[in-house]
């Protein structure tokens, strides 16, 4: 999947959350979070059968980071061996 597709997910992701009404606005909130990723789910289903979950989870994981996340330093925030990130 090339960077443009992956963009448009992320934009059409990001443009149906903010629609939604009396959803927290704050990523620290897990029900905010599961929104996202039902609706980003939701529309790679939809609009782009083609990528099937299995054989892209890696991309979709690291789309899935860079709306709700924090983009590539996710895995690194999480990895419990780490305990430093310098940017």
């Amino acid at each position: 999947m090339n960077k443009e597709t992956q963009k448009i997910i992320a934009e059409k992701t990001i443009k149906k959350i903010i629609e939604k009404e009396n959803l927290p606005r704050s990523f620290d909130d897990q029900k905010f979070v599961s929104e996202i990723k039902r609706e980003f789910l939701a529309l790679i289903e939809k609009e782009f059968p083609s990528i099937n979950n299995n054989s892209n989870s890696k991309i979709i994981n690291q789309i899935f980071n860079e709306i709700a996340g924090w983009g590539p330093l996710t895995k690194f925030i999480f990895d419990a061996g780490i305990s430093e990130i310098m940017v």
